[in-house]
């Protein structure tokens, strides 16, 4: 795993956590992945818990994302992750051609103001649909940490084309900066199910 780390909600009382992640495994894959983030404060107890599943393509890198975790009046100051199959096995399957839509995001542009935005297109350049999109967002300052994260979901995108993405951070605390942001987009892989 990169990191995973807890990051303010638009809600009160609510946080958002996220982790980036790594499958160094170039021909296998997850169909389905068991995850739970928990969330610890300053003395180390446990805040909250959120369970999810995802899959997991070959040689991906993951930014999972969960938001709007309640939390009450605690304030996390850490979260962890931890991953598991059903019989706390990973079923790692080995990929079939074709692996997955390659997804990448052009033009991306950071507009760093008050509320920071980050846009650009996101485009398929495979040679089949995709399906199933997910793209996480993550704004990092200028020792490229994470200070902020975002999601947005797409029901499909045609071979060869592209759409628009667009991704706001309001309420952002005043005492970080954001340099750069980093978009992580990722489609179903055929063949690991």
């Amino acid at each position: 795993m990169a990191w995973s780390k807890v990051f303010p909600s638009t809600i009160a009382g609510a946080y958002d956590v996220a982790a980036l992640v790594l499958n160094p495994n170039l021909a296998h894959g997850l169909s389905e992945l068991h995850y739970r983030f928990s969330l610890f404060d300053a003395d180390n107890k446990l805040v909250a818990e959120r369970e999810g599943d995802t899959f997991v393509n070959p040689g991906e890198q993951v930014a999972l994302y969960e938001p709007n975790i309640a939390t009450g009046r605690r304030v996390p100051l850490r979260a962890y992750v931890q991953f598991e199959g059903p019989e706390y096995e990973l079923p790692w399957r080995k990929g079939l051609i074709p692996i997955r839509p390659v997804l990448s995001v052009d033009s991306a542009q950071l507009n760093a103001e008050e509320d920071p935005e980050l846009v650009g297109q996101l485009a398929n350049r495979s040679i089949a649909d995709a399906v199933g999109i997910q793209a996480v967002a993550i704004l990092l300052d200028k020792d490229e940490v994470p200070i902020g994260v975002r999601s947005s979901y797409f029901d499909s995108l045609k071979r060869n084309k592209a759409i628009p993405l667009f991704f706001s951070w309001p309420g952002l605390p005043k005492n970080t900066v954001p340099v750069a942001g980093e978009v992580y987009p990722r489609s179903t892989a055929e063949g690991i199910k």
